[in-house]
C-alpha cells in the first residue's frame, strides 16, 4: 500500500504527504511509480501463460512521464486522439505498437495514423470503415491492420455513462452489421482485417461480462474466418476494476481460467487496454482546507470547503464516484460527519458527504486513488488554472507537470482593445 500512516504522520510512497503539499502548493497530484509498476506486474504474472499484449489507455493518464516509463517497461498503448498518438510517438514509442480506437475519427487523425503505420485500428463503425478505405486508397498505403470493434450488447454492473456496450451505445459495430462490414472490406488490398475488438465498459469487478461477451464474439470470430479474413487477434478492451470497499478488484487470474477455456484451439493473439487497472490505485490528491461552514438548521451538513474543485478532479460529478478520504494534519481529536465541497459554482462540486473526519481550517485532506481519469478530466472551468503533477520514483519527487498560471489561461486568446 503507497499510503500509510506511521509515527502521526501520512506517508505516501515513503515521503510525508506535508512535504509533498509544500513543495509545489495545493491542490496537487502526486503519483507513485512503483505502484504502477505492481500493477503492471501483477497483470503479467496473471496472464503469463497466455500470449498477452498489454496497450495502456492513454486516457486514463496521459503524463509524459508516465507514458515514458511505461514505454521503456516495453508495453504498448490505446490512443483515441491524434494527440494521444503524438504524446506516445513523443516518448519513442513505436506505432507498430499503437492501437487506435475510438468513435468520431477525423479525416486528419486516420490520415496522419495510416502514414506513420500504427499496430492496429479499431474500426467504430461501418460508416468509419467507408471513411478509412477511401483515405487508404487516396494515400496508396498497403497492409495497413485493422480490427472490427463489435457491440455486444452485454449489461455491467456499472454507472450508466461508463458502460458501452449496450445495444443504444454509440461505440462499436453490432453482430447483424458485420455482413455488411464484410462487404466493405472484401478485396480491398490497403486494408487488412486481422481482429476483433470489444469494451464493455468500466469498472468491472467480475468476469461474467466477458464470459457474455465472449459467445457472441467468438461467433462473429467464426463468420469472419468463414469469409477468409484471417483473425489473428482478439481485443477485449479495458474496464478492469480496483479494489474498493465493496470488491477485491478484477482477477486476471480468473479472466486467464476464461480464455482458456473459450479461445482453446484458436490462433488468438489476446490483447487487453488497462488504464485505471494500472495508475488508478498509484495517485492521490492533496486538497487543503480553507474553512468549515457550519450550518445551524438540523439535518444540514457541515462543509469543509476545499481548493480543489470538480475542474480538478471529476469522477465523483460524473460517475458518482466515491473517494476515500484522509485527514493528514488535523490537530483536532473528535471527528466529525463533514461533507467536502470544492470552490467551483456548481452545487456538484461535491467530492463526498456526511463522511466521518477530524478536519479543521488549513488542513490537509488527501483523495485516494485518483491516479487515473483525475488530471486528464480536468478543466480550467471558472478560469481556474489546472493544477501541478508530481512523481515519486526510488524515494525522489520529480515534478512532471507545473501549476498552470493566472496568464496561461489567455495567452492563446486573441483581442483588440479599442479606444
Amino acid at each position: 500500500m503507497s499510503l500509510y500512516q506511521t509515527r502521526g504522520k501520512l506517508i505516501f510512497d515513503g515521503v510525508d504527504v506535508v512535504t509533498l503539499a509544500e513543495l509545489v502548493g495545493t491542490p496537487v497530484y502526486v503519483y507513485s511509480w512503483s505502484s504502477i509498476a505492481q500493477q503492471l506486474t501483477t497483470i503479467q504474472r496473471d496472464l503469463a501463460p497466455l500470449n498477452v499484449h498489454i496497450h495502456y489507455a492513454v486516457k486514463a493518464n496521459s503524463n509524459l512521464a508516465i507514458l515514458h516509463r511505461l514505454e521503456k517497461h516495453g508495453i504498448g498503448f490505446d490512443v483515441v486522439s491524434e494527440g494521444e498518438l503524438s504524446k506516445v510517438l513523443q516518448v519513442g514509442c513505436d506505432p507498430s505498437k499503437v492501437v487506435f480506437s475510438g468513435v468520431g475519427k477525423s479525416l486528419e487523425e486516420l490520415s496522419f495514423a495510416l502514414k506513420i503505420g500504427v499496430g492496429c485500428i479499431n474500426i467504430e463503425s461501418n460508416a468509419e470503415l467507408v471513411r478509412l478505405i477511401q483515405i487508404a486508397n487516396q494515400l496508396n498505403v498497403t497492409d495497413t491492420k485493422i480490427a472490427l470493434r463489435v457491440n455486444p450488447s452485454v449489461a455491467i454492473e456499472s454507472h450508466h455513462n461508463i458502460s458501452t456496450a449496450n445495444n443504444t451505445s454509440k461505440f462499436g459495430i453490432l453482430p447483424d452489421e458485420i455482413d455488411h462490414s464484410i462487404e466493405l472490406i472484401a478485396g480491398n488490398r490497403h486494408l487488412t482485417l486481422t481482429g476483433i475488438s470489444f469494451h464493455l465498459g468500466s469498472e468491472i469487478h467480475t468476469i461474467q461480462p466477458y464470459c457474455q461477451a465472449l459467445t457472441v464474439i467468438l461467433d462473429v470470430a467464426d463468420r469472419l474466418i468463414s469469409a477468409n479474413f484471417p483473425m489473428q487477434h482478439l481485443n477485449l478492451g479495458g474496464g478492469f476494476a480496483i479494489p474498493n470497499q465493496d470488491s477485491e478488484g478484477f482477477s486476471f487470474k480468473e479472466l486467464r481460467k476464461t480464455l482458456r477455456h473459450t479461445i482453446q484451439g484458436q490462433n488468438f493473439t489476446v490483447h487487453i487496454e488497462p488504464g485505471r487497472f494500472i495508475v488508478g490505485q498509484a495517485g492521490i490528491l492533496i486538497t487543503r482546507v480553507e474553512y468549515l461552514k457550519e450550518n445551524s438548521v438540523e439535518n444540514r451538513p457541515t462543509y469543509a470547503i476545499v481548493d480543489a474543485g470538480m475542474n480538478d478532479f471529476m469522477r465523483p460529478m460524473l460517475y458518482d464516484a466515491k473517494p476515500s478520504v484522509r485527514s493528514v494534519t488535523s490537530k483536532l481529536s473528535k471527528p466529525k460527519k463533514i461533507s467536502i465541497a470544492g470552490p467551483i459554482c456548481e452545487s456538484t462540486d461535491v467530492f463526498c458527504t456526511d463522511t466521518m473526519l477530524t478536519v479543521g481550517a488549513d488542513d490537509l485532506l488527501v483523495l485516494e486513488d485518483v491516479g487515473a481519469y483525475g488530471f486528464s478530466l480536468s478543466s480550467n472551468y471558472n478560469t481556474r488554472p489546472r493544477i501541478a503533477e508530481l512523481l515519486i520514483e526510488n524515494g525522489d519527487i520529480h515534478i512532471v507537470r507545473e501549476r498552470e498560471t493566472i496568464s496561461d489561461l489567455y495567452k492563446l486568446e486573441k483581442v483588440k482593445i479599442h479606444d
